[in-house]
């Protein structure tokens, strides 16, 4: 893996691509929950540090802690927060069955690999949120990305 990591970053030197690195994502456990509410409580006993949230009616990044919850929002869709633990905790919402939460954790010695990209927050403006991309390597199809996890949020400058 050492050889193929210096390999690419040979090639992602002369043709500016992202840097590469060994590591992979791990599985550390799942919770169902049946209401949203019951979801965002066991958010808030994990103390986020910072994340995302989707609901109906509203949709915005957060740090130091989950926002305050507005009745307004709706139901809770979906959330991505990294927890003081640093383990990602992924929130989708089942099809008629609840919540479920995952919390995902980085393996330095996972036999993977993983670089970053970053998209923009809608809430606040100009923020970015950076993700770990997670790749395995496949014989038929190259490296394959299995996944990705908020690893960090970048404050933006104001919009004018």
């Amino acid at each position: 893996m050492n050889d193929l990591v210096a390999q690419y970053r040979a090639l992602a030197k002369a043709l500016e691509l992202p840097d590469m690195n060994p590591g992979s994502i791990r599985r550390e456990g799942a919770h169902d929950f049946t209401t949203g509410w019951e979801t965002l409580a066991y958010l808030q006993n994990a103390k986020p540090k910072f994340g995302w949230l989707l609901f109906q009616s509203w949709q915005g990044s957060f740090s130091e802690g989950l926002p305050e919850v507005e009745d307004k929002w709706g139901n809770l869709l979906a959330a991505e927060v990294v927890l003081s633990n640093g383990e990602t905790a992924i929130v989708e919402q089942r099809s008629g069955t609840g919540w479920r939460i995952i919390r995902l954790a980085h393996d330095d010695h996972g036999d993977g690999l993983w670089d970053r990209c970053a998209h923009l927050s809608r809430r606040p403006i100009n923020d970015r949120l950076v993700y770990r991309r997670y790749w395995r390597l496949d014989a038929a199809r190259g490296a394959v990305q299995v996944g990705a996890v908020l690893e960090t949020i970048e404050k933006g400058e104001e919009a004018a």
